[in-house]
This record gives structure tokens, C-alpha cells and sequence, in this order.
């Protein structure tokens, strides 16, 4: 998680403010991860969940509500990409 975390960190402020250092494939990792155990469309459920989840209980607000209609995007993005949709 040491490790997850800095990169989760520079994907969202890359992804919501256009800024940060986050060059890496999110599509391309998730296809490996896929490969290495296979994701179903209830793991982008539950994830989902507990992203809003956590978002509502941090953050409220114009933002809070674009971070969460921004991971709804990805999660669909990543589900078409490895055919879960």
C-alpha cells in the first residue's frame, strides 16, 4: 500500500486537475493485473462503493461530485477495455 498509494495520489490529481507526474498506462496495468487475477464487474462495484463512500465522508461539494463522476468513468473505461462490461 507504501508503494500504491503515491501513484493512486498523482493519478487523481492528474485526472481532476491536469497536473502532477502520473505517466503511467492505467488501462495497460489493469490488463495485467486482470491477467494475473481476473477482475469481475462486482470488484468494480465494490470499489466504487467504497470510493464514494470515502469521498462523502471526507470532502463534500462541486469537487467532491466531479471525483466521483470522474471514477465512474474509469471504472466504465477499464471494464469495456477488459471486455466486463
Amino acid at each position: 500500500m507504501k508503494k500504491h498509494l503515491p501513484i493512486i495520489i498523482d493519478f487523481w490529481e492528474m485526472n481532476l486537475f491536469r497536473k502532477g507526474t502520473y505517466r503511467n498506462n492505467v488501462v495497460k496495468i489493469h490488463q495485467d493485473l486482470n491477467s494475473r487475477h481476473q477482475l469481475k464487474k462486482h470488484h468494480f462495484e465494490i470499489w466504487l462503493t467504497l470510493f464514494n463512500k470515502t469521498v462523502d465522508e471526507l470532502f463534500e461539494g462541486i469537487n467532491a461530485q466531479c471525483i466521483k463522476t470522474n471514477a465512474i468513468s474509469v471504472a466504465t473505461v477499464l471494464q469495456i477495455k477488459l471486455g466486463k462490461n
